[in-house]
């Protein structure tokens, strides 16, 4: 495997915990992003030395990775095997789930009724949507900006990253489930989506004040991982506060839609959309791992 390949990798993990590592405001998201940093387990003074490291040890690292395995070779002292090493660890952190708590994402198949809703919003398209923003390129991306107008590959993709950035944040399977109805319901699991009506888009369709306390950004907005993050993190800050207000697992979503105030109909938009797909999926998941 080529240096470029992992210097690659690094740039793309040194971003993410830039990101988590950032100010962020107080209210909503803060408690969620700080559960995410401690997840991550990667301190940004760690991540810079080891730019250093790699940098000054590009041409030893490449010369390595052509005459050794490094999953034999783990017991070497040359700090450029080291540093090699290292990076494979981040890149299998980074690239597969707690082989502890799941078999592999193969098992985890959507049947028909669980891929996302499709559909479209009527009237005019305002001022703060995104509607009419060009889709960018690159990723897993949808078609267009209607809710479900994406390929069932991409949002089976798309089901198998929450179900695992979900288990590294230890959210139940419940929860993730429900992040998973969410999804279908909000977006079709189109990362593209957006509403005419408001600057919603996304997987979760977060307007631009409740993204923002989530991380998302005008840079990052179409980031797929950037979407799921934010989804996992405000779902499990709605069952919290659903908890401390003695409320049923049906305001969770009514929070998501409405905000605090519960008074945008989510209640009932949960009940008929929500809930009874959340058994639904949270059957897939038990599948999946072997229950």
């Amino acid at each position: 495997m080529a240096f470029k390949s992992y210097k690659t990798r690094y740039d793309t993990l040194d971003r993410f915990v830039k990101r988590q590592l950032s100010e962020t405001k107080t209210g909503a998201g803060e408690t969620s992003r700080a559960r995410t940093k401690k997840m991550i387990g990667l301190g940004q003074s760690a991540a810079a030395q080891t730019e250093a490291g790699m940098e000054s040890s590009a041409q030893g690292v490449r010369k390595i990775f052509n005459q050794v395995d490094i999953g034999d070779s783990r017991e070497e002292t040359n700090p450029d095997l080291e540093i090699a090493s290292w990076m494979q660890s981040i890149e299998e952190t980074v690239q597969k789930p707690d082989q502890d708590s799941s078999r592999g994402f193969e098992d985890l198949t959507l049947t028909e009724e669980l891929f996302g809703k499709k559909g479209v919003q009527e009237g005019i398209v305002i001022a703060q949507s995104y509607f009419n923003e060009p889709i960018i390129t690159g990723g897993l991306r949808g078609n267009s900006r209607k809710a479900g107008d994406v390929t069932p590959a991409v949002q089976q993709e798309i089901v198998n990253r929450i179900v695992e950035y979900g288990s590294r944040l230890d959210m139940s399977d419940y929860q993730i489930a429900y992040a998973l109805a969410t999804a279908r319901y909000e977006s079709g699991f189109n990362p593209d989506a957006a509403a005419k009506s408001s600057s919603a888009r996304g997987l979760g369709q977060f307007i631009n004040s409740t993204g923002e306390n989530y991380g998302i950004t005008s840079a990052n907005q179409w980031d797929v991982d950037t979407q799921i993050q934010a989804l996992l993190e405000h779902t499990v800050d709605n069952f919290t506060m659903a908890e401390k207000k003695g409320y049923g697992n049906e305001y969770v979503y009514a929070l998501h839609h409405d905000g605090p105030a519960l008074d945008r109909g989510g209640l009932a938009l949960a009940r008929e959309h929500i809930m009874p797909f959340v058994p639904r999926y949270q059957k897939l998941i038990d599948k999946y791992r072997g229950n």
